[in-house]
């Protein structure tokens, strides 16, 4: 049985339906009628946000032009905190010296290992330094220390006050770090509906971003912070932007649903093709489905150029008579993860209301495995499925984050995946474990043999203290091979509150916490959780 995918190309910016016969997706002796009725209608309008663009343009001439009509010294520089009102622990400093120098910035930290220094490489005389790292409502002590290329040293000290954080971000509380096994770097959070901000290892407000973003916030490979974000006059998360650490916004793409109500238009995951343009989890635009599709998007213009609907890529019986979680909705599928494979054309997607991994190929999305529990299925999809050659393997369920690590026993039939495991039981899954604890976990494919095996987790010791039913991800670290997991919404029974916890384990047999941050409390009942933890420095 071949499941096969409608290809749309060649959107216009404004939505437009496709009249394409839709595959076989069912069998052979399928009806004309069946395959019309895989023609997705997409109701998008897309775009480029250009005013925001623009604005930010305009607001670095204005600085430009200000420096250059002014005599600003290394001791008497221009000096402008958070320069376009989107990153409040920053600053931009301008200044110009008779020799060439070599600048370092150095923000003094609370502790020896949270002072913040950075070098930028290559001698000048015209300056425009980012300054990074700034403590909230603090007088933080700024050093900026010039060399000369014969290497005298000169230096000056600035004191530049912040403001209190937002009253929307929680209380970060530490419970253990230990510096000097960690992951350098700054922990940085994504929450569901909030500002991202980067804690330090001593448990410290060091960045935020003033522009809310919902879900998608991550570095990209041009130094760039790549987010979905609700820009002024926007119902919702409906925007790609991508921001320095600053916080000007370089480009800034909007996708409109008209017709979703229960979900942004961008939901769980964004990432960038090779081919510079951006992949993100949406909607097929229709009032009866939603998170089933994945849209690629031209980074320049915003124009829709391929859709992948994975009502064209399952058994149709997977969406037309789904009951479960949220059925009211059409979340049939509830995509939350998307990766793009380094070395193969194909992505990885997680479909968290059927409990399964599955692997595609892209662009032509044909399914190549599916990673799921194997008993009792009723989808269509067996003959698909790996197969465990592990008695310890548990299969994941209502999984999230799901993501490529590096090569990890030199095989180039075996494919190294970590994904988190919230272990909650939606559709096919280990009853008699459900609920009993969240993971992190470490598997190995051998997709030559289509076989799969566990190879390390860790939350199952910790048990229903880090459970947590949503949200949540595990990053794999290579240069310290530690493992940064955020449970997302775990519950305090007794007091009935909620933490986001952020740990980072050495990834052994005995895996030991190095660092653990908790964010809250928040009421049981309310949303305010971190989804995803990633770790990376201040400075590009």
């Amino acid at each position: 049985m071949a499941f096969g995918l409608l290809l749309v190309g060649a959107l216009a910016i404004v939505g437009c339906s496709n009249t394409e016969e839709g595959t076989d997706r069912i069998d052979e002796e399928a009806t004309e009628e069946i395959k019309l009725e895989s023609d997705w209608e997409a109701h998008y309008t897309t775009g480029i946000n250009q005013e925001l663009i623009d604005d930010h343009s305009n607001r670095y001439e204005e600085i430009l032009e200000d420096f250059h009509n002014s005599d600003y010294t290394f001791e008497n520089p221009l000096i402008i905190q958070d320069p376009y009102d989107r990153a409040p622990l920053t600053a931009l400093v301008l200044f110009e010296t008779d020799n060439p120098l070599e600048i370092t910035v150095t923000v003094e930290g609370q502790t020896e290992e949270t002072t913040i220094s950075h070098t930028y490489t290559g001698f000048e005389t015209k300056h425009e330094i980012p300054v990074l790292g700034l403590y909230p409502d603090f007088e933080n002590n700024v050093t900026l220390t010039g060399r000369t290329e014969t290497g005298e040293i000169i230096e000056e000290e600035f004191v530049m006050i912040t403001d209190t954080l937002p009253d929307n971000m929680l209380d970060f509380t530490l419970v253990t770090s230990h510096p000097e096994m960690m992951q350098e770097g700054l922990t940085f959070l994504s929450p569901s509906n909030s500002n991202p901000s980067g804690i330090d290892s001593n448990g410290d407000v060091r960045w935020y971003s003033s522009a809310r973003s919902s879900n998608n916030f991550k570095r990209i490979e041009n130094g760039h912070l790549l987010m979905a974000t609700q820009e002024e006059g926007a119902e919702d998360f409906n925007h790609i932007t991508e921001t320095d650490m600053l916080g000007r916004v370089y480009q800034s793409i909007f996708i409109d649903l008209d017709n979703i109500v229960y979900s942004s238009p961008l939901h769980h995951d964004i990432i960038i093709l090779p081919n510079d343009n951006y992949l993100a989890l949406t909607h097929d635009g229709s009032e009866e489905y939603i998170e089933d599709e994945v849209v690629e998007l031209d980074r320049e213009t915003g124009e829709v150029v391929h859709r992948i609907n994975l009502k064209d890529v399952f058994p149709r019986e997977m969406y037309e008579e789904y009951e479960g979680h949220q059925d009211e909705y059409g979340d049939w599928a509830h995509v939350n993860a998307l990766w793009k494979l380094q070395d193969e054309e194909a992505i990885l997607l997680s479909v968290r209301q059927h409990d399964m991994i599955i692997k595609l190929t892209y662009p032509e999305g044909e399914i190549d495995w599916v990673f799921s529990y194997p008993e009792d299925r009723e989808d269509g999809l067996e003959e698909y499925l790996l197969e465990s050659v592990d008695e310890k393997l548990k299969y994941p369920a209502g999984q999230h984050a799901v993501l490529e690590m590096p090569d990890q026993d030199g095989n180039e039939d075996t494919l190294d995946i970590m994904l988190f495991d919230n272990n909650r039981i939606f559709k096919y899954g280990d009853e008699d474990l459900d609920t009993e604890y969240s993971r992190g976990v470490h598997y190995r494919i051998n997709q030559e043999e289509n076989t799969v095996e566990e190879i390390w987790s860790y939350g199952e010791e910790r048990g229903t203290e880090l459970y947590t039913n949503v949200v949540s991800n595990a990053a794999y670290f290579p240069e310290t091979e530690n493992v940064l997991m955020n449970f997302g919404r775990t519950l305090n029974e007794e007091a009935q509150e909620r933490y986001s916890v952020i740990t980072e384990v050495t990834k052994t047999d005995n895996p030991e916490v190095v660092y653990e941050l908790h964010y809250g409390p928040y009421d049981a009942d309310a949303w305010r959780q971190i989804y995803r933890a990633e770790r990376f420095s201040l400075y590009p």
